[in-house]
């Protein structure tokens, strides 16, 4: 199955009208990372009951959507980046977060009702990364990925435009894309956000069942074609000699995107 790890190019968003919506792909990943990814296996495991994967012991499965770690010292905290937070859904979200704030989880702000009825809490976990746990007895789990972008309609456009996905309103107003049982939710910024490579909560990824499709990631007058997969990340992403040290290793395209374009082919 080929990965196609969607990075959040809050630049790139404003051109959506110039394609057709996309037969909706599944939801594969989030990719997250930590100094010791055993560790963070344990602590998500621990405390939000990811089931483990013959795949490797850098990843857990929740859901139908696969936790990855990435090994880094360096990650900055999520928070302030276009991937902002994730989002677990418990039966008793009052319970939950005095047991996170028992075991010594840095917690935000307290328990509040949003407006919808929905109540919810944030957390960090030990590696910077925002995590929002909050009281969806409909969807219970792995819930959601909270992007921010200048136009949440235009970002929604173009993830849709892409990779499908049935357009959702989460209780209190924040509006997505639904996948599955997980949503992508795009919040608005004030200001345009930082980078997510390099942060806590590093890239998104959806699964391609369509082995002819390819994409272009173009930036000035260079390009790559990509076969297996590639991750978009925005424009603050990895130096030029990492980007080439990746590519050359996984045989995927690491670029700072500015456009892309899809097109079908062997």
């Amino acid at each position: 199955m080929r990965l196609l790890r969607a990075a959040l190019l809050t630049s790139l968003v404003a051109a959506g009208s110039a394609y057709v919506r996309a037969e909706t792909v599944p939801y594969d990943h989030m990719h997250l990372a930590a100094p010791d990814q055993a560790k963070a296996v344990e602590w998500y495991q621990r405390m939000f009951g990811g089931q483990p994967t013959r795949e490797g012991k850098d990843r857990l499965l929740f859901g139908h959507t696969r936790f990855i770690w990435l090994k880094s010292a360096t990650a900055q905290p999520s928070a302030g980046s276009t991937i902002d937070h994730i989002a677990f859904s418990v039966p008793d979200v009052d319970a939950k977060m005095k047991e996170l704030a028992a075991a010594g989880v840095a917690v935000i702000p307290p328990v509040r009702e949003m407006s919808g009825g929905m109540r919810l809490g944030v957390v960090e976990d030990p590696w910077g990364a925002r995590i929002e746990v909050l009281q969806d007895r409909d969807r219970l789990g792995f819930h959601h990925v909270h992007l921010r972008a200048p136009d949440p309609q235009a970002a929604l456009s173009w993830y849709q435009q892409r990779f499908g996905g049935e357009r959702a309103t989460l209780k209190g107003g924040v509006e997505g894309l639904k996948y599955g049982e997980m949503l992508v939710l795009v919040q608005k910024a004030e200001t345009a956000p930082a980078a997510s490579a390099g942060r806590a909560l590093d890239h998104v990824g959806w699964a391609s069942r369509t082995s002819t499709r390819r994409f272009r990631v173009s930036r000035g007058s260079r390009s790559c074609r990509i076969r297996r997969s590639c991750s978009w990340r925005p424009a603050r992403s990895a130096s030029r000699s990492s980007r080439t040290r990746t590519a050359r290793r996984s045989r995927s395209c690491n670029a700072e995107g500015r456009t892309l374009n899809s097109e079908s082919g062997q």
